[in-house]
């Protein structure tokens, strides 16, 4: 695509509030953005059981965006944020893959060998005993899934072959911690070997919120804390720099009803660094859903959305981005130059090979729709 901002799928009239929600993207076989959401209501008749899922993306050969292919039919679909879709490519094999939630507890997962021109889609049937999944997230590595679907229990892993029936692979739950009670929000990376990790968030019976971080085989372990501060709407990301495990995480930590990044390293998992606060745009905080990308040199880009009422000392526009070459040292701006009366949601962000940033978004305001952003030439 050229650099810049691309609107890569317009909003529909008349469905501002209910097009591009959940938005994720991954890179396809051609280091070309591919984007997976959800159109809520699609017909505006105020059926939200027929709400759809859908997936787009870049047309090399004909240099264009392609026309968006319905992967599934979700049925009634929640307020905004409750049920994420997930979309994930194999490095090794170029296979695509994506999971979401359904209506009814309907847990799907689908793969793509065509960089997402045409799905292949299977449920993954819940276990006896297992409780309402409200989230999931999954990766992708030598022909093996990996996926975690969240619940008031927990984190539940799975994987196994993606050439096998769903019914075959094997599901290992994350082990309960005393004095914490599960929150229901979570995410899962790969390291650099295709091993997993899985970050959830937990609140405290002492007071407050705790990020796990959890390797299936072994135990749980205690990542951060928000410092006893309680948070209503905590949010939480891991991704890899190697096998070096990085978190961020959204919400305060030192006032009540701050709205704010933090990030965390660790060497190996056990012991994690006091979490860095990404700095703001302004006079007002940032919040989840956000997006962490490493490149190859181990740099992070960082993508946020604002938390709304921005009007003075704002620096940029939208989407905020928090860029560090050591997750010591941050800035936050935006790739606009100036404030803009468009919003970005649902931020999502890839490294490609050439290590060029691409971040997607649903747009609201001028630019309506879905809109992709490529990093111009690079020097690092």
């Amino acid at each position: 695509p050229p650099t810049g901002f691309n609107l890569a799928a317009p909003t529909p009239k008349g469905a501002e509030a209910e097009f591009g929600i959940d938005l994720a993207m991954a890179l396809d076989s051609n280091d070309d953005p591919i984007f997976a959401y959800v159109f809520r209501d699609p017909h505006r008749n105020g059926k939200r059981e027929e709400s759809t899922l859908l997936v787009a993306g870049w047309d090399r050969a004909n240099y264009r965006w392609r026309q968006p292919v319905q992967v599934d039919v979700i049925g009634r679909y929640p307020d905004e944020g409750l049920i994420p879709v997930s979309l994930a490519r194999d490095a090794s094999t170029g296979q695509l893959g994506l999971a979401w939630v359904r209506d009814g507890d309907i847990r799907s997962v689908a793969f793509s060998n065509d960089n997402g021109n045409t799905w292949t889609r299977q449920t993954v049937a819940p276990a006896s005993g297992e409780r309402e999944a409200i989230s999931c997230t999954l990766a992708l590595a030598a022909g093996i899934i990996h996926l975690a679907y969240f619940s008031e229990r927990g984190p539940l892993y799975v994987t196994g072959n993606t050439a096998d029936e769903s019914s075959k692979w094997t599901r290992v739950s994350a082990p309960a911690q005393a004095g914490m009670r599960r929150r229901h929000v979570g995410h899962l990376a790969l390291d650099a070997s295709g091993k997993p990790a899985i970050a959830d968030i937990e609140e405290l019976e002492s007071g407050g919120v705790a990020v796990l971080y959890w390797r299936p085989g072994s135990g749980a372990i205690k990542a951060l804390d928000s410092n006893k501060i309680q948070n209503d709407s905590p949010d939480v990301r891991i991704a890899f720099a190697g096998n070096k495990p990085r978190l961020l995480f959204a919400g305060g930590r030192d006032k009540v009803n701050n709205h704010d990044i933090w990030f965390a390293t660790s060497d190996d998992g056990a012991a994690w660094t006091q979490p860095v606060l990404i700095p703001n745009d302004g006079n007002r905080g940032m919040k989840g859903p956000m997006t962490m990308a490493i490149d190859s040199r181990g740099a992070y880009a960082v993508v946020t959305k604002d938390n709304g009422g921005n009007s003075d000392r704002v620096k940029c526009g939208w989407p905020k981005l928090s860029l560090s070459s050591d997750g010591v040292q941050w800035s936050t701006c935006s790739p606009n130059a100036t404030v803009s009366s468009d919003k970005a949601y649902n931020p999502t962000a890839a490294y490609a090979g050439d290590d060029r940033l691409y971040i997607g978004y649903r747009s609201v305001g001028q630019k309506m729709g879905i809109v992709v952003w490529r990093e111009g030439a690079v020097h690092k």
